[in-house]
């Protein structure tokens, strides 16, 4: 099995879920989709089945139905113990992957072991491109270091393509964070492998959905907290000596809105990318 697709759901609206199950629907034989229903209502669960059902009729489904919601990194965590596939990719169950996503992996030399997509951010009104080459150039120049693009940056989607072998081999999801768990996977996948093990493709593999119901929208203040706190540890952990992580707002780079993030430093000056690193000339 070349890939096992993880999605979690809570309560998904039913078109959602099923642009989610067709894009899972199209990508060929040599996957699985693990779906953990992360106690759902009643009325929920039945419209979760009938649409994975109805709309993945060919692809090889697992669904695990929680008795009460756990957070969604407790749940990945036990679809992670289901996994088959060589590689993980985990799909928010109101996005959507590109069909050739999965081909995508299959030519991966062995040696990879963490991948990074473009990615279409999207809603009712709008479509946004986000490229990844300048980050791929910072990433071959910073990666492991206070300077890695992943600490400043959050041009990742909010999800993780990696090998099963390595979110194994690093415990999985951190089931503390209920919430705002994407940075903390990402960033400890990251640091456990060299910098040639993760992979740029210049091709959007993911279509992440700004909705309204979400949690970066609805409880934006909790997965902010969650995202800066593990942030400043992986950013100690590559050397820095940071006090203190936070959103600094949002940047148009390369014609995409990116979120960029500040660190404090002891004097209690925060600073943002170039602030701390101007001699660099890369942007």
């Amino acid at each position: 099995m070349l890939a096992s697709v993880i999605t979690c759901i809570f309560n998904q609206r039913e078109e959602y879920l099923q642009q989610c199950a067709q894009s899972v629907a199209q990508q060929g034989s040599d996957i699985e989709w693990i779906v953990v229903d992360d106690g759902s209502c009643p009325d929920a669960k039945r419209v979760h089945r009938r649409v994975i059902d109805s709309d993945a009729p060919n692809t090889k489904v697992r669904l695990i139905e929680l008795p009460e919601n756990i957070g969604i990194a407790d749940a990945r965590n036990h679809a992670l113990e289901s996994a088959s596939g060589q590689w993980i990719i985990v799909l928010d169950s109101d996005d959507r992957l590109t069909p050739d996503i999965i081909s995508a992996l299959a030519n991966l030399p062995d040696f990879a072991q963490v991948v990074c997509v473009e990615v279409n951010y999207f809603d009712e009104c709008m479509a946004e491109h986000r490229p990844i080459t300048r980050y791929e150039r910072l990433f071959q120049m910073y990666g492991g270091t206070t300077r890695d693009p992943f600490l400043w940056f959050d041009f990742y989607y909010h999800g993780i393509i990696t090998r099963r072998s390595l979110l194994n081999e690093i415990g999985g999801y951190n089931p503390a964070l209920r919430i705002g768990e994407d940075q903390d996977i990402l960033l400890r996948a990251t640091e456990a492998v060299a910098t040639d093990q993760v992979f740029f493709l210049n091709q959007v593999g993911y279509e992440y959905r700004n909705n309204p119901a979400g949690v970066c929208n609805s409880r934006w203040s909790e997965v902010a907290a969650n995202y800066t706190r593990t942030m400043l540890e992986a950013a100690n952990r590559r050397g820095g000596r940071f006090v203190g992580c936070c959103r600094a707002g949002t940047e148009m780079i390369d014609d995409a809105a990116v979120d960029c993030y500040s660190y404090q430093l002891i004097s209690g000056e925060w600073v943002s990318w170039r602030d701390c690193y101007r001699q660099c000339t890369v942007i």
